[in-house]
């Protein structure tokens, strides 16, 4: 630095010595020999930099000097080079959770109290994890303040308080655990992973996105008979209503917290650390340190982080080449692509479904009869006929994965009063399924609006017709009749049926079937049965506490040993 007299100085510098390699020791503090070893050698080199600096008139501020050892604290940091781990010291962490308390507790304040909580929290989010999305958020909710109204007072909103809360906890969380110093390179860990050098508590999730939606595929290692196994899932999903995805990067940064949605109820992911992986640099960007400058990526960004604080999930985020996604079949799953199997793609997901008017038709006839559908069978987030459903991939909002897996299509369980009521399930199957479909509902006794094409000799057809609760002018033969339904459907593809039937079937007219005694109403009354219920995430806590061990010790193995000093002048 420069006074304004032309006076150089330096403020800050710190000496360190790399001890000699050696086995995973217990430090100093546990009396380590090649520790104590590095530490002499360092006091001879401390000694010679004091009698230097005196030879030369350098002045030196005793005050402020940090001896020699493995931690070193520096701008309300420990930089703990034993453990491996930066960490925000106790006082200042005090310091930082009465900051944003205080935001909490506030009705108002001036943008320069705003501006130094903002500045507060960016800074700690160095080392506590989970913070650094949250400091963006906090930015774009103080937003711009002219410099005329800087020390007027201004209101504190309801989502400023919230956001006050959310970070006081994060902060409570996570700051004792601190940040590794010598994190993982994220492609050298992703080789290691693939040949399955690295722990338990390792995934990796490459994902892909385009207009229809977003595909991912998920790798883990587990304990197989033989040792270990790699296992892998390919993750299929579709846009929920309203988000923006007209831009590449919205889109592939929304797609991070779908995917890791969807990948956490398929796996456990609590206490593991994730490789992800994508060819949006922007997206990448926006997911690491959030985006103070683009609303949808900074949305996409906090979900994604406020899954990770809820499930003490590390990522380890980075860019590849797009080519590299479209060899690996990412980019094709999330298509047309071929390349995890004839349909193991996005076109064949969406696809096919009914057109809003033709739509309208089916839920008309459905309510002729007094019914509601309450579950849509097959279906995605983007073509669902009903707020509940079941997809055929792990979807962030599914209730089920694959509906033929599903215990019982005649009933379930109310969230709402707990009370047993009849579904009533809309169904448009691949044509390869359906008279597996038909077999189920029979024998679930299930009620079922079902879209199938016309087939008068297939086997399944006269249980359609026995059981359907259509008629009159509207269905003389027991069934909607929708001809040329060519223009009537999205997303066909090859699917070109001459005729489509709709049946509105009642597989028990008289109720029962298997377990308790459900509401016999024709469609329930209770909203319970209509409101979405959420998979649950995998894994048991004995599960997580072992990988958070894991997790520790991988840290602190990759950490090495330092002997240093820190002086201010």
């Amino acid at each position: 630095r420069r006074s304004l007299l032309g006076v150089a100085w330096v403020d800050d510098f710190t000496f360190y010595r790399w001890v000699r390699p050696h086995p995973r020791c217990a430090g100093l503090a546990g009396g380590c020999a090649v520790c104590q070893e590095g530490l002499t050698e360092a006091k001879e080199l401390d000694a010679y930099w004091m009698e230097l600096c005196e030879s030369l008139g350098v002045p030196l501020n005793l005050l402020k000097r940090q001896l020699w050892g493995q931690s070193v604290e520096y701008a309300g940091f420990a930089f703990d080079t034993w453990r491996g781990l930066m960490l925000i010291l106790a006082e200042k962490r005090e310091k930082l959770l009465a900051s944003i308390k205080g935001l909490g507790e506030a009705l108002e304040m001036t943008a320069r109290e705003l501006d130094g909580v903002k500045g507060r929290v960016l800074h700690y989010s160095a080392c506590v994890r989970h913070l650094r999305i949250l400091a963006t958020e906090l930015g774009r909710l103080v937003g711009p303040v002219d410099e005329d109204a800087y020390d007027r007072p201004r209101p504190i909103s309801l989502e400023l308080r919230e956001l006050a809360e959310e970070m006081a906890w994060v902060v409570g969380r996570y700051s004792d655990a601190g940040v590794p110093l010598w994190p993982p390179v994220a492609s050298s860990a992703y080789a290691s992973f693939l040949q399955g050098e690295l722990g338990l508590e390792f995934f990796s999730l490459t994902w892909d996105a385009s207009m229809l939606g977003w595909a991912a595929l998920l790798r883990w290692w587990a304990d197989g008979r033989d040792g270990r196994v790699q296992r892998e899932r390919l993750l299929i999903g579709t846009w929920p209503d309203g988000e923006d995805v007209s831009e590449q990067p919205y889109r592939e940064c929304l797609a991070a917290p779908l995917a890791l949605e969807a990948a956490a109820q398929v796996l456990d992911l609590r206490g593991r650390i994730g490789l992800l992986r994508n060819d949006a640099e922007a997206a990448i960007a926006a997911l690491r340190k959030g985006s103070s400058q683009s609303g949808p990526m900074q949305r996409s960004a906090l979900r994604a982080s406020r899954l990770c604080a809820k499930l003490d999930l590390d990522l380890l985020l980075w860019h590849v080449p797009g080519m590299q996604l479209v060899e690996e079949g990412i980019d094709g799953a999330s298509r047309g692509g071929r390349h995890f199997g004839e349909d193991a793609n996005l076109e064949s997901v969406v696809g096919p479904e009914v057109s809003n008017d033709l739509w309208e038709r089916i839920r008309a006839a459905v309510a002729g009869v007094g019914l509601e559908v309450t579950v849509d069978a097959f279906a995605t987030e983007s073509n669902r006929r009903a707020r509940r459903y079941w997809s055929r991939y792990a979807e962030p909002g599914s209730e089920a994965v694959d509906a033929l897996s599903v215990g019982d299509w005649g009933k379930s369980k109310c969230p709402g009063c707990g009370g047993w009521h009849r579904e009533v399930l809309y169904a448009f199957p691949p044509t390869g399924l359906i008279r597996y479909v038909v077999r189920k509902a029979v024998v679930d006794r299930a009620i079922c609006v079902l879209v199938v094409p016309v087939a008068t000799t297939a086997s399944h057809w006269t249980k359609l017709v026995r059981y359907s609760l259509l008629g009159g002018r509207e269905a003389p033969d027991g069934y909607l009749r929708i001809r040329a339904p060519g223009a009537q459907l999205r997303h066909a593809a090859s699917f070109d049926p001459k005729e489509l039937a709709v049946f509105v079937c009642d597989f028990a007219p008289a109720g029962g079937g298997r377990g308790p005694e459900p509401d016999q109403r024709p469609s329930p009354a209770c909203a319970g049965a209509y409101e979405r219920r959420a998979r649950p995430l995998c894994g048991s806590e004995a599960d997580v506490v072992d990988r958070r061990r894991l997790r520790e010790q991988l840290l602190a193995g990759r950490s090495l040993s330092v002997t240093g000093s820190a002086w201010r002048s």
